[in-house]
């Protein structure tokens, strides 16, 4: 088994650098006896029964031996508990001792202890970055799991109560708080605890006084202990379980494709034809009867004359001239292997006396789906995929199938709870349906006529499919990458156009018919049409500033920053854009932000970003509303494309926030948001963006400044970071990590941000449900809201608009001469209220 890399380096690395550093645990190798359970006293007796006893059954030893000499022991925590099959999470240090072991020792194996009792237990995953691992039994031991449904926010200072379980069978306590990392930061993966702990408690749980899971203990440093947040726990449990489900799902189809080789379902099985209303046909209401008859097509591999290869198909869209099907992945392997030894292989639809030429759009031979696709009208229906319906055992299913002469067939059955639920999850489930070859890649419905899944592989009783949630969830991403793929392909030309200055580059054929599809690509984009094909578009969301992350390359002002700070902005910062309709309103960068208001939940993060998202860009025409409707993408440069939902917003401080499903591939690192009442003119920053095109996260360097620009806002800070209109929204950091403001943009001079300290306030506000918006100029405390903000109407945040120049066209300054004079001499400087001034 090898470990999962997937950005837990800083973990790793922070561990083994308490090894180095903190002769501590030295000092805690003292008796593990403090806090027997079976003495009640010291912490236990400030436990209430119930949760010491819950306490106590979570936890057990694990034990790492030969037979007779014991190699490695620390403690676990049960995480799953059933009759015969249980669980334990521990450190991955237990890992680490196998293999060192395992070299000069035979028949090393792992015992999980408890309560007397030792049962032999095997690795089922581990990920030594995270240092977490899984240890798995499958004979009963009394334990009781502990509960992972719901992550708590752990508060400085809160009482806690670290639990361990040595080999002699000892369950031990030790109380403590939480408090700030020693080492002078705080880390986004790691938190500390004053519970000092011995080597033995390592893995073991660390639990509030009420008996709520906290975390599993690690190592021991400086007065106290670090431990693996919940939160961080549960996304690696999650990663593991989707990790095993794939792995068992392509085991089970690795299986079944080898006995339908071996020819187990090669035989011709007929069902119920359509045209003779008999059989399961006249079981169905007319209606259903019409609807599944059209839903099914004969997919047919063909060189011209001879008929290679032939499954059925889902259809899945139906337009006037483009239509797509579902159906199973052996279409793909059937066309790879016909291409090598015939010339001319081609797809085809076949459908009530019709074929038209169709390709193969997309495909995943791992989940065996593959989507077909043609341009031509053909009188089907598509099955509807809005929504999956509930898949109970013993419920009356039909499957329906097509082959290439016409026929169209029904057959029915019941869905079975066999080996492939109970053993694999729900990626592949069964049902009795006896079906032959043809009928892959063919819809199962329920007699209702919803679509229950796509008919795979046929077994000797009966066949599995693919249930309708997991082709939901496929195409879903389908649509995503499409969506991107087209958006990309979109701003190609804009590419060519900023990056060589002339169409010259771009191919003849693409440049004859660029017309039409420049309107298109500009028009879909948010920008204005040029009036010629070479000009140069200025003031893009696409234009770069600063130096770009490269996590093996820092270059810029990314070497210059520690490498935990530069990490954890990577896994901060996002894009955002918002649409209306399929046009481009607006983009700009946002940040994870660690806020808790009371009606988020676990599932759910919270991204501080610019106002100037959703708000009307018009001053003429209500530039102080938010416009309805709007669609919000985030894009993270290590995630998928997701939706966001406008949560709060102000715009008298251009601020806004946007909830976003949270991501369970990576952790994200939530910027803590507080008040620094003083921020120090020449310290040191960081303006920080995201292109959301490209995904490329920028940074620019500078210092902060005691300017005022010719903004409305008079309360905003200012740096020398210089920025483009992507990052907008973005954070402003100092070197050490910590939130200083959120940018805006000033193409004249400088940077302006909101500061941290005016942020807290607007956020403060946002608690108590008000917007910042036209009808708040009432509000007698200011209409930001903001201490010491006098102001009696709404600040204006004006954005440059995008235009075309010609190539030989110098780009618009927004400084005059005198200005542009001042900054070419060296002289020193101020910038007040939008000009600049001499500093004698």
């Amino acid at each position: 088994m090898v470990a999962n890399k997937r950005s837990g380096g800083a973990i790793s690395r922070s561990l083994n650098e308490n090894k180095r550093t903190c002769s501590a645990r030295e000092a805690t190798k003292s008796s593990l006896s403090d806090g027997l359970w079976d003495s009640k006293d010291g912490v236990w007796s400030k436990l209430s029964e119930q949760v010491a006893l819950n306490l106590s059954k979570s936890v057990v030893s694990l034990v790492l031996s030969d037979g007779d000499t014991v190699l490695f022991a620390s403690s676990g925590i049960a995480i799953e508990c059933h009759g015969h099959v249980s669980r334990f999470l521990t450190s991955a240090g237990l890992v680490r001792a196998l293999n060192n072991e395992e070299n000069g020792h035979d028949n090393v194996k792992i015992e999980v202890h408890h309560k007397g009792r030792a049962v032999t237990g095997f690795l089922e995953e581990y990920d030594l970055d995270y240092d977490i691992a899984v240890v798995k039994i499958t004979s009963f031991l009394d334990v009781q799991k502990v509960l992972l449904h719901r992550a708590l926010r752990a508060m400085l200072h809160s009482e806690v109560v670290a639990v361990g379980h040595d080999i002699s069978g000892k369950i031990m306590a030790k109380s403590g708080k939480l408090t700030c990392d020693p080492r002078g930061y705080e880390d986004c993966e790691l938190m500390f605890s004053t519970c000092k702990l011995s080597e033995g408690w390592e893995g073991g749980p660390l639990f509030d006084f009420f008996g709520n899971f906290l975390g599993m203990n690690l190592l021991s440093s400086m007065g106290g202990s670090f431990f693996m947040p919940k939160d961080i726990i549960m996304e690696r449990l999650e990663y593991f379980r989707t990790s095993l489900q794939r792995n068992a799902f392509l085991g089970w189809t690795k299986y079944l494709k080898a006995v339908m080789i071996r020819g187990l379902a090669d035989d011709i099985l007929e069902g119920d034809l359509l045209d003779s209303k008999q059989g399961v046909w006249g079981k169905l209401s007319e209606q259903v009867t019409l609807n599944l008859s059209k839903s099914v097509v004969s997919l047919v591999l063909s060189d011209g004359h001879n008929v290679l290869f032939a499954s059925s198909g889902i259809a899945i869209e139906c337009n006037a001239n483009v239509s797509r099907f579902l159906t199973s992945a052996n279409l793909v392997r059937a066309l790879n292997n016909e291409e090598k030894g015939h010339a001319n292989v081609k797809i085809e639809v076949r459908h009530k006396g019709r074929a038209i030429t169709g390709f193969l759009e997309e495909h995943n031979l791992d989940y065996d789906i593959a989507v077909v696709k043609i341009m031509s009208f053909l009188d089907a229906q598509n099955v509807p995929l809005h929504s999956a319906p509930p898949i109970l055992p013993n419920s009356k299913v039909v499957a329906v199938g097509h082959d290439s002469s016409g026929k169209i067939m029904a057959t029915d059955g019941k869905l079975t709870c066999g080996p492939s639920v109970c053993k694999y999850g729900e990626s592949l489930m069964s049902s009795t349906c006896i079906l032959s070859k043809v009928w892959e890649g063919g819809p199962l419905f329920d007699f209702s006529g919803s679509f229950v899944g796509m008919n795979l592989f046929s077994s000797t009783e009966g066949s599995f499919f693919m249930p309708s949630n997991i082709i939901i969830e496929w195409l879903g991403q389908l649509r995503i990458s499409q969506e991107r793929n087209a958006f990309l392909s979109r701003v190609k030309y804009l590419k060519m156009v900023r990056v060589g200055g002339h169409t010259n580059d771009i191919p003849e054929a693409y440049r004859d018919a660029l017309t039409d599809q420049e309107y298109e690509v500009h028009k879909m984009l948010g920008y204005p049409r040029p009036s010629k094909r070479d000009m140069i578009l200025v003031n893009s969301f696409e234009t770069a500033f600063g130096d770009v992350y490269d996590k093996d390359d820092r270059q810029g002002v990314w070497k210059l920053l520690e490498k935990r700070v530069s990490k954890g902005i990577s896994r901060n910062v996002v894009s955002l854009a918002s649409f209306n309709g399929n046009t481009r309103f607006f983009a700009c960068t946002g940040f994870f932000i660690d806020w808790d208001d009371k009606c988020q939940d676990n599932n759910v993060s919270t991204i501080l970003t610019s106002a100037s998202l959703v708000r009307n860009s018009d001053p003429f025409d209500g530039e102080n509303k938010v416009i309805d409707g709007l669609k919000i993408e985030v894009k993270h440069p290590k995630g998928p494309l997701l939706e966001g939902s406008l949560i709060h917003y102000n715009l008298d401080y251009n601020v806004a926030l946007v909830s976003v499903k949270r991501l369970k591939s990576y952790s994200a690192c939530p910027l803590a948001i507080c008040k620094r009442n003083l921020i120090y003119e020449s310290s040191k920053v960081v303006s920080v963006g995201c292109c959301f095109q490209t995904g490329k996260l920028m940074a620019s360097g500078g210092k902060l400044v005691a300017w005022s620009g010719s903004l409305d806002c008079k309360l905003l800070i200012y740096s020398t970071c210089e920025i483009t209109k992507a990052g907008i929204g973005g954070p402003l950091v100092d070197f050490d990590g910590n939130f200083i403001g959120m940018n805006f943009y000033d193409p004249k001079l400088g940077t302006p941000a909101v500061s941290c300290d005016d942020i807290v306030d607007v956020l403060e506000r946002f608690k108590e449900k008000w917007t910042g918006g036209v009808d708040s100029l009432s509000n007698p405390n200011g209409v930001g809201g903001v201490q010491g903000d006098c102001s009696v109407s709404l600040n204006w945040w004006p954005v440059p608009r995008p235009y075309w120049r010609q190539p030989d066209e110098p780009e618009k300054s927004y400084l005059d001469e005198y200005e542009r004079g001042v900054l070419d001499s060296g002289s020193k400087f101020e910038y007040v209220g939008g000009y600049i001034y001499i500093l004698k």
